[in-house]
């Protein structure tokens, strides 16, 4: 219940008021509404269906960041993961803080295959697990770095032969760790 109304709540469908409870939003965006996005929020029993949507959207946006990003653009990512690590060395303690840092990372490298539909539908389809995102990158923040840093090698060697295997070493040992 709690992760669907985080996911509810990342759509803009509801509000969650601290210390005054839970409300359907008086006003949602345009974007927050997309039928696909909502059916696919509603949608029971998909839970690897969606996991295997995001592992070919992560791995298509890899292999395109590998043609399209700049070195200096790979070095970005590289940063955006740095800025994780250095919330995890420094103990911070703010789940959703730690989420947005974890995220950011995906949001960089969807932007940097300058490809705008894969940064909209990537970022989009990253809003359906919010709240898994948030409750994993809360345990161990070092354990998403650490399988964000095994793409980005692959990325900034420009190695397509092994970045899709990286991307999904690491998302198996998310799921793993998941559902433990």
């Amino acid at each position: 219940m709690r992760e669907a109304i985080k996911m509810l709540s990342s759509f803009g469908v509801i509000e969650v008021r601290m210390g005054a409870g839970t409300y359907i939003a008086e006003a949602m965006h345009g974007s927050i509404l997309e039928p696909l996005m909502l059916s696919l929020a509603f949608e029971q029993g998909t839970s690897k269906e969606l996991v295997e949507l995001r592992l070919m959207i992560e791995i298509g946006a890899a292999e395109l960041a590998i043609d399209e990003a700049s070195d200096e653009e790979i070095a970005s990512l590289e940063a955006a993961n740095e800025r994780l690590k250095r919330a995890a060395d420094k103990k911070i303690d703010d789940p959703q803080y730690l989420r947005d840092v974890d995220l950011n990372v995906h949001y960089t490298l969807f932007q940097i295959t300058k490809n705008r539909f894969v940064n909209k539908i990537g970022k989009a389809i990253y809003r359906l697990f919010f709240a898994l995102i948030e409750k994993t990158v809360e345990i161990d923040p070092y354990r998403a770095y650490r399988n964000h840093k095994l793409y980005i090698d692959a990325i900034k060697a420009r190695d397509k032969e092994s970045v899709g295997a990286k991307i999904r070493l690491g998302l198996a040992e998310w799921m793993d760790y998941v559902y433990r």
